[in-house]
């Protein structure tokens, strides 16, 4: 493997959307990734292992967590290895012995990802009263025995960072969640890229590079708690700011930045396809009025933050756009510099040649693409392989194409290869494989 992360081996505890990214950035930029796998697939939509290109470049080995002897092998494992990411909900691990404080291993990173933390307003509570909570994630008791405790605090935080969620939760603890959509409406969650693979994912392998650089200076790994709700947060710290500042105070969506404004919005266009036009900088707008031939272009510009007039020219610039096909709009506006853009389907990517940089095709898929790993580190440029045939078949120039080559793994394919890389004993190996997994 090439990239800078080679020579960092990973565990990635089977998950969702969060994990499974962090994972992928780390394989993409080198790192010896394997997925810790159940035996039988349980996602929720039925997407497999083998079928997400989110685990290309890794390896699968797959195990009975409610066998004690093959968590025991995992724990042998993770005594070893560099990085464990955990998906599970806090505590999950600790109960079948893999917790950060069952591991014998003091330069492991141990990053948990999770939607509210390992910690919240009630955690140190609860391990105070662990004597009355025989077990924490017993809801229905734990709100009975607060409620026969009688202490002020707000019910619906008890056991937060036990609760499930999704995305659209996350976003709504974060306070986010409530400034998407136009007034009147519903909030609308903006898909699951957010607080999953942002929040989650990105964050957790900012958490996890953070601890790596860290223990290039103490020789200490680290437990690495990524709340996606708090990362959201942390993320909205410019848009709270705004509102601090009292520019961000209207109604939702009649704001800046939230589709409010005739300059920063999507419009429809004629063909039924949309343009993003994003003019905030007076300069800009006064290049997307000339490509729109508009009269009293010099008072509209003038004028262009008069929130009084926002509806108004909204409703007229979108008659105007309505007259001509995106890509009629398109050939006006590129030749100026006035932030609108095509509003591409993910179908259309393959075939717009701007945004080939960022994605490749899959030569056994002839209308399939992938996204390519980024940003690009100018000491891996141009030093990409042509991928043959069943892999990808163009030219990398962002020079990490070696660690994509292989495709995503079936569950448990490594499972051999694994134990072996791991050090597994040969009879810890036989008694792990045999007879209930044949490989």
């Amino acid at each position: 493997m090439k990239g800078p992360l080679k020579g960092i081996t990973v565990l990635e505890f089977e998950g969702l959307a969060p994990t499974v990214f962090a994972g992928m950035i780390l394989a993409d930029f080198g790192a010896d990734v394997t997925i810790i796998n159940r035996k039988k697939n349980i996602n929720p939509i039925g997407i497999d292992t083998k079928n997400t290109y989110l685990n290309r470049g890794k390896k699968s080995l797959a195990a009975d967590f409610k066998d004690p002897f093959q968590v025991s092998v995992i724990r042998q494992m993770m005594e070893k290895t560099d990085v464990v990411i955990d998906c599970f909900r806090p505590g999950k691990l600790e109960h079948i012995g893999l917790g950060p404080n069952d591991i014998k291993n003091d330069r492991l990173i141990f990053a948990r990802v999770s939607g509210f933390g390992q910690t919240g307003p009630l955690r140190d509570y609860v391990r105070s009263q662990k004597n009355k909570l025989q077990k924490l994630k017993d809801i229905d008791n734990g709100i009975d025995i607060f409620l026969k405790l009688g202490k002020n605090i707000q019910l619906n935080y008890f056991l937060y960072n036990q609760k499930a969620g999704h995305d659209i939760n996350y976003l709504s603890y974060s306070g986010i969640l409530g400034t998407f959509s136009k007034e009147g409406r519903n909030p609308e969650p903006p898909n699951n890229v957010l607080a999953d693979f942002a929040g989650g994912g990105g964050f957790g392998v900012i958490g996890i590079l953070l601890a790596l650089y860290e223990r290039e200076r103490t020789g200490k790994g680290q437990v690495v708690d990524v709340s996606l709700t708090d990362c959201v947060g942390y993320m909205s710290s410019f848009l709270h700011n705004m509102k601090k500042l009292g520019v961000w105070n209207n109604p939702r969506g009649k704001n800046l930045l939230d589709g409010g404004a005739h300059y920063y919005q999507t419009y429809k266009c004629k063909d039924g396809t949309f343009l993003a036009v994003g003019c905030i900088e007076n300069q800009f707008y006064r290049n997307f009025l000339k490509g729109l031939n508009v009269e009293h272009q010099d008072v509209l510009a003038k004028n262009q933050y008069d929130v009084d007039e926002y509806e108004h020219l909204t409703e007229e610039f979108q008659k105007i756009i309505l007259t001509k096909t995106r890509e009629e709009w398109m050939q006006i506006f590129e030749p100026l510099d006035c932030c609108v853009s095509p509003v591409l389907d993910m179908n259309e990517m393959q075939n717009n040649q701007k945004v080939q940089k960022f994605i490749f095709k899959e030569s056994d898929k002839p209308h399939a693409f992938q996204y390519a790993p980024s940003p690009i580190l100018s000491n891996y440029q141009n030093t990409g392989k042509l991928l043959k045939k069943n892999h990808f078949d163009q030219q990398f120039n962002f020079g990490i194409a070696s660690n994509i080559s292989a495709p995503p793994p079936s569950r448990g394919q490594h499972t051999l290869e694994v134990l072996k890389q791991y050090s597994i004993s040969q009879e810890d190996i036989t008694k792990f494989i045999t007879p209930k997994q044949k490989l």
